[in-house]
């Protein structure tokens, strides 16, 4: 998911479009990913590659890029481990 579209885009979606955001699952990009992952995987179920997706969803604004991202100033984790 990485290699189509950024952390900030993805912090837009939730995969069943809860708490405001946009619902990835009613996607056609959805069933493309699931459809391209469960050939690459056999092994791969389609509840599997929704679960990874959900969970890539849900920690994307937590990441560089994403709405919720914070960079942690060297002196603020100095002074923090010193507590």
């Amino acid at each position: 998911m990485a290699k189509l579209g950024t952390n900030k885009l993805w912090s837009l979606f939730s995969f069943k479009g809860r708490k405001g955001k946009q619902a990835f699952k009613s996607l056609k990009l959805c069933n493309i990913i699931i459809k391209a992952c469960m050939r690459s995987h056999q092994k791969a179920t389609e509840l599997s590659v929704e679960e990874h997706i959900s969970e890539t969803l849900k920690h994307a604004p937590n990441k560089p890029g994403g709405s919720r991202y914070r960079v942690v100033d060297e002196s603020q984790e100095k002074e923090r481990d010193n507590i």
